[in-house]
C-alpha cells in the first residue's frame, strides 16, 4: 500500500526544525568564539606602587606630647634596666628598648616631619615651621627622642661621621658596589629597626619596618622636604655612589647610653 504524502502541516514544520538547529549551532559557536577571545583578553596594567606612599597620621595628638609620652617611656625603661638582676632580664629590657626607640623616631616624631621645607643651611627644630638641612634632620630627631647628642655639632659632619658617632667604626653596613635592591636586602637581613644611612652628600634614616624598608629624610630632590618613602625606589638613595648604614635601635651600648642619658659625643674626621 503506497503511503498517503505528508500533510501541509508537516512539510512546512521540517525545513523551520531545520533552520532551527542550524541558527543553535551558529549561536554557539558564536559563543565559544567570544568566550574564547575573553579569555585572551589581557588584564588591565596594574598601577605601579609609588616610592612615596601616603603615611598614616602621627598616632599622638601633637608632637610635644609625642616627645614627652617617648621620655617617659625611656625613664621606666630606664629604671627597669637599673633594676634588673640578671642578665636574661637586662637583655629582655634592651630587646624592648630597640623597638621603642625604633617606632618612637619612626612612627611617633617623623610623620610630624613630613613635607617640612629642606634648605641647605636650614636648622629648624619645629616640624612644619622653617626650614631643615638633613644632617639637622637626624640629629634633631635623635636629641628629641632623648639621646644626648651635639644637635648642631653633629648635624654639622659628614654623614659617615655621624654615624661613626652613635655606633662606632665596626658596626656599618656597607653597600657602595652593590646595586640599591642589594643594599636595601641587606639591611632587611640585618634586623627589623632604625639606621642612618650616609651617602655622598646626604644622610637620613633607613626603617625596617619588618615589612618595608622605608628612607626617612629632608630631600634636596623632588619636593625639596621632609619625606617618607620606599628605599628601593628613591631616586636620591639610587643615584649615590657611596652607601653606608649604622643600626642604632641594634646596637647595644648605644641603647644604654639612650636609657642612661649618656653624652654621646661626635666623632671628628681627625679623631
Amino acid at each position: 500500500m503506497t503511503p498517503s504524502p505528508p500533510s501541509v502541516a508537516h512539510s512546512r514544520r521540517a525545513p523551520f526544525g531545520f533552520a532551527a538547529v542550524v541558527l543553535a549551532v551558529a549561536a554557539a559557536i558564536a559563543i565559544g568564539a567570544w568566550g574564547w577571545n575573553s579569555s585572551r583578553t589581557p588584564a588591565p596594567p596594574s598601577i605601579p606602587i609609588r616610592a612615596e606612599e601616603p603615611e598614616p597620621p602621627p598616632p599622638d595628638s601633637s608632637y610635644v606630647i609625642a616627645r614627652e609620652n617617648l621620655e617617659i617611656t625611656r625613664q621606666d625603661l630606664a629604671k627597669r634596666l637599673t633594676s634588673a638582676t640578671d642578665a636574661a632580664e637586662r637583655q629582655k629590657i634592651l630587646t624592648e628598648a630597640h623597638a621603642v626607640f625604633a617606632n618612637g623616631i619612626s612612627r611617633h616624631l617623623a610623620p610630624w616631619w613630613k613635607d617640612t621645607p629642606w634648605d641647605f643651611n636650614g636648622t629648624t627644630q619645629t616640624p612644619g615651621q622653617g626650614k631643615i638641612a638633613c644632617g639637622y634632620y637626624v640629629s634633631t630627631l635623635l636629641q628629641h627622642a632623648g639621646l644626648k647628642v651635639e644637635r648642631i655639632r653633629m648635624a654639622q659632619q659628614a654623614s659617615l661621621h655621624i654615624i661613626q658617632s652613635l655606633v662606632g667604626k665596626d658596626a656599618l653596613v656597607k653597600g657602595h658596589s652593590l646595586p640599591l635592591q642589594q643594599f636595601v636586602d641587606r639591611i632587611k637581613t640585618c634586623g627589623t629597626g632604625l639606621y642612618v644611612v650616609g651617602l655622598d652628600n646626604h644622610t637620613g634614616f633607613l626603617w625596617n619596618d619588618g615589612t618595608d624598608v622605608w628612607f626617612l629624610h629632608s630631600s634636596f630632590a623632588g619636593k625639596r622636604c621632609v619625606v617618607r618613602e620606599r628605599a628601593h625606589q628613591s631616586e636620591v638613595l639610587g643615584a649615590s655612589k657611596y652607601r653606608v648604614a649604622g643600626y642604632l635601635s641594634g646596637n647595644r651600648e648605644l641603647m644604654e647610653s639612650w636609657l642612661a642619658a649618656r653624652d654621646i659625643p661626635t666623632k671628628l674626621p681627625s679623631a
